[in-house]
């Protein structure tokens, strides 16, 4: 039996009868690291690096965004609302937010603790990003362009902004947080 490594593929080859035969395929870990991402952007992903990035800048095979800002904030307020999901996954991996020490403490269910608690920083902001009932005004608008919370009592309501009215929601522009860098 030979075994024959390439790039990261192990491949064990058997000789009967003068013929060589492929007998099994391992896969090793491979070198390149590899990501998880929000993957639902339009326009940007946000990996579990913190880095945010044009979709056509994302590793296909990695998940990992190949060039991008890293932990860009730029499409967020000081009240830690961003107006892109993926800004706002983004900005609360930021070390200074404290997303590691808030995913333990914080549970999957807001105030339910039989939920079980966050066991990764990006599954924390990814689902501390999501809009919720706070960030919407008559269940069919949003109380302000900045609709993506991270922070621990961060809401639209909470950051003084203008509530939209009815069927309107502010700021329908998408923001990019590539032009104000």
């Amino acid at each position: 039996m030979v075994t024959v490594n390439v790039a990261s593929a192990k491949f064990r080859l058997w000789k009967l009868h003068g013929l060589l035969l492929l007998g099994s395929i391992e896969l090793s870990a491979s070198s390149q690291p590899t990501c998880q991402n929000t993957a639902s952007g339009m326009h940007y992903i946000a990996d579990d690096q913190g880095q945010l990035c044009r979709r056509g800048q994302l590793d296909s095979y990695s998940g990992c965004c190949k060039s991008a800002e890293l932990e860009t904030c730029a499409a967020c307020d000081q009240s830690q609302c961003c107006n892109e999901y993926e800004s706002c996954v983004s900005c609360c991996l930021q070390p200074q937010n404290g997303a590691t020490a808030a995913m333990s403490i914080a549970p999957r269910g807001a105030g339910k603790p039989e939920t079980g608690y966050f066991t990764a920083p990006f599954d924390y902001c990814s689902a501390k990003c999501r809009t919720n009932a706070k960030s919407t005004v008559h269940e069919n608008a949003y109380k302000s362009r900045y609709h993506h919370c991270f922070g621990s009592e961060a809401s639209p309501a909470e950051a003084g902004q203008v509530a939209a009215t009815p069927g309107q929601i502010e700021g329908s522009k998408t923001h990019d947080p590539f032009v104000d860098m």
